[in-house]
């Protein structure tokens, strides 16, 4: 009786554990990727690379890009296609205090982003999609009509 019971406890609080973490089936898309290579696609110009520091991260629904050398982020919800990745509305969080002189306040300001702002920043066009052209555990490579996006997994 004992057992059956130790048994029935056990199955209990694996149950528990279970339904309380969400699963981030992102595949090769989940994790932090590091930019190597900005490449304007008009002029075939290259804007920027890993010493500027920008990071995309993938995590659940969410996206964050930032900027090593901006005191801020942005965040939004993206839709993997496969072939394609689709951003919904971006968030600017801590902006605000990153461009106060002397970055005095707590850093939790949040509002929607211009599309220009992503353009010069992060290559984001401004309906916000980018089609994948390689995707696997160590590249992904995105492009839109201006830009072609090289990363590596960070």
């Amino acid at each position: 009786m004992n057992a059956a019971r130790f048994s029935c406890l056990l199955i209990i609080v694996f149950a528990a554990f279970a339904s309380c973490a969400k699963m981030d089936d992102n595949g090769d898309l989940g994790g932090q990727w590091q930019l190597t290579e900005w490449r304007d696609k008009a002029t075939g110009a290259i804007k920027a690379t890993n010493e500027t520091g920008i990071y995309y991260a993938f995590q659940l629904e969410l996206m964050q890009m930032r900027r090593i050398d901006k005191g801020y982020y942005y965040l939004a919800r993206f839709y993997n296609r496969g072939d394609s990745l689709l951003l919904g509305d971006i968030y600017s969080w801590g902006k605000e205090l990153a461009e106060t002189e002397g970055g005095v306040g707590n850093g939790t300001t949040e509002k929607k982003a211009e599309p220009a702002e992503l353009t010069d920043d992060f290559g984001v066009s401004p309906d916000g999609k980018f089609a994948i052209e390689t995707l696997n555990n160590s590249t992904l490579v995105l492009s839109n009509e201006q830009v072609r996006l090289k990363f590596r997994k960070y």
